[in-house]
């Protein structure tokens, strides 16, 4: 990817993918959002996966989507931006910078500040990294702009606030929470669109020693980090 031009880049084949799918279109400014975690989280049924998931409101404090996986052990959390012009050399690095204020509502604010139509999503994270279901939050931040090292320098800030109050709610101190962040323009978008059907070849087996490890799984595969 990084030796196409930004011509190339505008007129990707996720592109028109993207915008060829009617049912996708009808998520307006959340379309891209899906159709990139639909790619990245191999999801099936994208309107179940969107109902449940789709935070964005006149009172979203910056959430766009938060999706719990208690399977993966995983919480999602996703900022999107969508501009008038594809292609833009950057996006808003405020729109990532604002996913620490997505840390705030979500793990800690009092409940009984948080929005109404975020509250139910708050008690049930705090519950599951309480209790230990979940040891992995993933910080997306996704648009048709090209990537640039602004917004990751905003999305690495947001993760050590995410981290921090996370942490805090951990009753067992020896556990802790890992917090990753994702940025994906419309390079990564691209990329992640023509290795969706990529196959894994194994070549050889090696033994790696370690004491600890994040177990992931989709359907048909196992993996380790």
């Amino acid at each position: 990817m990084n030796n196409m031009d930004l011509g190339n880049l505008v007129d990707t084949s996720f592109r028109q993918a993207f915008e060829g799918d009617l049912d996708l279109q009808r998520y307006g400014r959340n379309a891209l959002m899906l159709f990139t975690l639909s790619l990245y989280l191999q999801i099936e049924n994208l309107e179940e996966f969107a109902t449940d998931a789709i935070t964005d409101s006149g009172n979203d404090k910056s959430i766009d989507l938060c999706y719990l996986d208690e399977e993966q052990g995983r919480v999602i959390v996703t900022q999107s931006y969508f501009a008038n012009e594809w292609g833009r050399p950057a996006a808003s690095s405020k729109k990532a910078s604002d996913l620490n204020t997505a840390a705030v509502w979500l793990l800690d604010e009092d409940l009984d500040k948080v929005p109404s139509n975020l509250r139910p999503k708050a008690e049930e994270i705090r519950r599951v990294i309480r209790e230990g279901t979940v040891n992995r939050i993933e910080l997306f931040f996704i648009h048709n702009c090209m990537e640039s090292s602004n917004v990751n320098t905003e999305l690495k800030a947001a993760a050590r606030t995410f981290q921090q109050f996370a942490n805090s709610l951990l009753l067992d101190s020896e556990r802790s929470v890992m917090v990753t962040t994702h940025e994906y323009g419309i390079a990564g978008i691209e990329e992640l669109y023509r290795s969706r059907d990529s196959i894994i070849l194994i070549d050889d087996w090696i033994s790696v020693p370690s004491s600890s490890w994040i177990e992931e799984k989709g359907r048909d595969w196992r993996a380790i980090v």
